[in-house]
């Protein structure tokens, strides 16, 4: 991607999030941009190297710019306000004592239990997709920093302000969010780029190699990696302006116009295809 590219959709961005650091956080996922399968889903635009490559740009950019901007439905203008925010608006570094909204502290996964949050420090959002709570502070902490490593888990669980302090971190957490499946969720990757292949039970539940699937995989409420955008019934707003971004991006990147670009009927759970072993490994099982 060339820089004036991503100068242009980024024309508002905070300057903490240089092209170079998006770069080197791209080079740390070999398979971002570097794989694809035909999908019927995909209208045409898994067809060729590069008009995955801008599929899946196009991908992440949408939730980077939902995330971390101040998109308005209907205003195109507005969805170039992306990577304006850096930590979540009304939260503040340690030692400052915030609202209790700033904490997402999970006491409940398996990650979280073996691993206990820090009663000094908030794991509120930070970077470009909002990086927030405990449990995923340490697995990402986990990755980034080489499992193999003593107590890499530590460290971004204890001080999740280093991501302030090292921006290298804020844009690696955002791939990290976008190419790691989280069972019985299949990654955004792997889903727009049609290495996903859906069960007859995903099928059912809506999933497939589109847009609104990834919804599912990236929007995220609660420390369980479940979203209260998607299975509705209906869509909402929040899901609605996801699929506008995007088309929004489709346009930008020159690619086909698609559909099914929300996910009212859309859920990952357990019986899906999610759940087989996933091409994610830690630093030290390559």
């Amino acid at each position: 991607m060339p820089r004036t590219d991503f100068d242009y959709l980024f024309s508002a961005r905070d300057t903490v999030y240089s092209y170079e650091l998006f770069l080197n956080a791209v080079a740390q996922f070999p398979a971002f941009c570097n794989e694809h399968r035909p999908s019927a889903d995909s209208f045409d635009n898994l067809g060729t190297d590069e008009s995955a490559c801008r599929r899946e740009l196009a991908t992440l950019f949408a939730h980077i710019i939902y995330e971390s901007g101040q998109p308005v439905s209907g205003d195109e203008t507005s969805f170039l306000t992306g990577l304006q925010i850096l930590m979540e608006p009304g939260c503040q570094p340690a030692p400052v004592v915030n609202p209790a909204e700033c904490k997402y502290e999970d006491t409940g996964t398996t990650t979280s239990v073996n691993y206990p949050a820090f009663d000094s420090v908030d794991y509120f959002r930070r970077g470009p997709i909002g990086l927030r709570w405990n449990n995923f502070y340490t697995e990402f902490s986990k990755s980034y920093f080489d499992a193999a490593a003593y107590q890499s888990f530590r460290l971004l669980l204890a001080d999740p302000d280093r991501m302030m302090n090292e921006p290298a971190l804020l844009f690696a957490s955002a791939l990290w969010r976008y190419m790691v499946p989280r069972s019985p969720k299949a990654s955004a990757h792997a889903l727009i780029s049609g290495m996903f292949e859906p069960n007859q039970f995903d099928k059912n539940l809506g999933v497939g190699n589109n847009f609104g699937s990834t919804i599912d995989a990236m929007a995220l409420d609660s420390s369980d990696g479940q979203t209260s955008e998607c299975n509705n019934g209906r869509e909402t707003e929040g899901a609605q302006l996801r699929g506008e971004i995007y088309g929004f991006l489709l346009r930008f990147f020159k690619l086909n116009a698609e559909r099914d670009l929300g996910c009212a009927t859309t859920i990952m759970t357990n019986g899906g295809a999610g759940t087989s072993p996933s091409h994610w490994f830690y630093k030290d099982e390559n």
